[in-house]
């Protein structure tokens, strides 16, 4: 708002000036000849640095408009705060004169270091150096891929159906699970009486969760647990291809060198998803697809077309590899 307020302050300064110059002209007409062209010039100077005045208080010379703030000499400009801004991302609802007010401070903050890092001449120190190139060689390359990836083409209905159409267990016969999960991890103490072995065989003695959860409790065994409730899009794959198998009622287990998760399902439910209600996310996952695909077919051309050559950074040559 204040952008806005300043914009127009300036334009009707400029109003102003053409109209003062405007009388002054008249007035210095309806003097006497002798002096009409000093009345002119008085009359004309006066307004124009009169209207001047007023309008540098917008802002410093002709950029008031554009100038939120200024550390000593240095301005800091809308440009700059919009920039900021643009990279948060913020809620709807976000207080935007909050989230201005303290991103302009965090500017007037780093720009005050900005100087005193100048003053000491830290900016011609090698590693300073360094750091700016291999930033500025990073920005370029993300720009440009990004070029790249921007041409994907948004994918069209026959597509959006097909993906559909070949992921059933994420929409036409998605269900959300039920389930407990508990996970057990081998204890760091190598020396004590249980590892991941033990713990498992005693799962199977038990042959029911609960005193299983009440046997880790007694032997102080750390383990975590969670009552869950999740589509198949929101978990692990490996727990995904253990759930869709199993009943109601039933235990399982997935084990790995240092640690074993128990699950066991309390229901399944219907959680199917209509084609018109996926259509937004099936776009989304699909053209991100497209735009990896661009981005990985652009890279392989570059390396084709390139001479490539590795060395150790000793002077030799490594052998012809291509990682």
């Amino acid at each position: 708002m204040a952008g806005i307020l300043r914009f127009w302050g300036a334009w009707f300064c400029k109003a102003v000036a053409i109209w003062l110059v405007m009388v002054a002209i008249f007035q210095g007409m309806n003097c006497h000849l002798k002096y009409s062209k000093y009345v002119k010039l008085v009359i004309g100077v006066f307004a124009l640095s009169t209207v001047l005045t007023a309008c540098n208080e917008t802002g410093r010379g002709g950029k008031g408009s554009q100038v939120v703030a200024v550390v000593n000499s240095d301005e800091i400009t809308v440009h700059q705060l919009n920039g900021e801004i643009a990279r948060l991302e913020l809620p709807e609802n976000a207080d935007i004169q909050t989230i201005e007010s303290d991103v302009k401070s965090l500017l007037v903050d780093q720009q005050l270091l900005l100087q005193r890092a100048r003053e000491l001449g830290m900016q011609r120190k090698p590693e300073v150096l360094s750091a700016v190139e291999r930033v500025r060689n990073q920005l370029l390359a993300k720009l440009y891929l990004e070029r790249v990836m921007a041409t994907a083409r948004d994918p069209d209905e026959a597509e959006l159906k097909a993906y559909y159409d070949e992921n059933p267990q994420l929409f036409a016969e998605r269900k959300l699970y039920d389930y407990l999960q508990v996970m057990v991890s081998e204890p760091e103490d190598k020396t004590g009486d249980y590892d991941i072995a033990a713990i498992t065989e005693q799962l199977v003695q038990a042959k029911d969760v609960g005193r299983f959860v009440t046997w880790l409790d007694h032997a102080g065994v750390p383990y975590q647990a969670a009552h869950v409730i999740e589509g198949p899009e929101d978990m692990p794959a490996p727990i995904f291809d253990v759930l869709r198998d199993m009943a109601p009622g039933e235990t399982s287990q997935l084990e790995s060198p240092d640690r074993i998760m128990i699950i066991r399902l309390y229901q399944s439910v219907d959680g199917s998803i209509s084609l018109p209600d996926a259509e937004p996310e099936i776009r989304k996952s699909l053209l991100e697809q497209k735009r990896k695909n661009l981005a990985t077919t652009e890279l392989d051309t570059l390396r084709a077309a390139a001479t490539i050559k590795y060395f150790d950074g000793k002077g030799d040559k490594q052998p012809d590899e291509r990682p």
